[in-house]
């Protein structure tokens, strides 16, 4: 790559074997690629982090490439000029705009707070949201629901009396909160990945120090 850590690419066969590989990032800062998805014209959605562009500081990171793993017009940055985006998951929604999601310390209110960005196709911001409370919130999964929402999970610890729980937002189109919810038990709880399931609910995946055998 360019420098330092940058976002690595790889596209793989069925049997293993590499097609090609793609780095992206500037040549004095770090960026990491945390979320991939494919967009309808069969490129790469690459969500992530970077403090090589932006605002300042660490700042949310999309890379859309084409079929072939190269970038397709520009790169686009999210944040703040004093503190901190990451970019934790990106997907395409129906109307060919994105939806991104992950944890900022430059708005909201606290400490970190659930960060997420709706753009149009050429990656302006058409909604920009904070979920959170006065302490650590973050988002690792979303997901664009049916009815044109979207469905949030992450980690807090603003909320109730355990260490951190699962936090679940469910919001509608323009990212007003219709519910959002803590689940866990009395020790560590996080969420990472969620998705609408058939009979309408959601389906959640995480960790957890509450339940099971002991440890993580």
């Amino acid at each position: 790559g360019a420098g330092n850590e940058d976002v690595y690419l790889l596209k793989i066969k069925s049997n293993g074997d590499t097609v090609w590989t793609r780095t992206f990032g500037g040549a004095n800062g770090d960026e990491t690629g945390n979320s991939v998805n494919l967009t309808s014209t069969g490129g790469c959605l690459i969500t992530g982090s970077t403090n090589s562009f932006g605002a300042g500081n660490f700042d949310l990171y999309v890379v859309i490439t084409n079929d072939s793993g190269n970038i397709v017009n520009n790169t686009y940055t999210y944040g703040g000029v004093n503190g901190y985006e990451y970019g934790n998951c990106g997907l395409k929604t129906t109307d060919g705009g994105y939806i991104l999601c992950g944890s900022t310390t430059s708005f909201g209110n606290g400490f970190d707070d659930v960060y997420v960005v709706k753009t149009d196709v050429n990656g302006t911001i058409q909604y920009q949201k904070t979920f959170g409370g006065a302490s650590y919130d973050q988002g690792n999964g979303i997901q664009q629901t049916v009815d044109g929402g979207y469905i949030i999970v992450g980690t807090t610890s603003s909320f109730g009396s355990a260490s951190s729980y699962v936090y679940l937002i469910k919001t509608d189109a323009s990212l007003t909160v219709n519910f959002s919810k803590i689940i866990g038990g009395s020790s560590f709880n996080q969420g990472n990945s969620v998705m609408q399931t058939s009979d309408g609910g959601y389906i959640v995946a995480g960790s957890t120090q509450s339940f099971g055998q002991g440890g993580w």
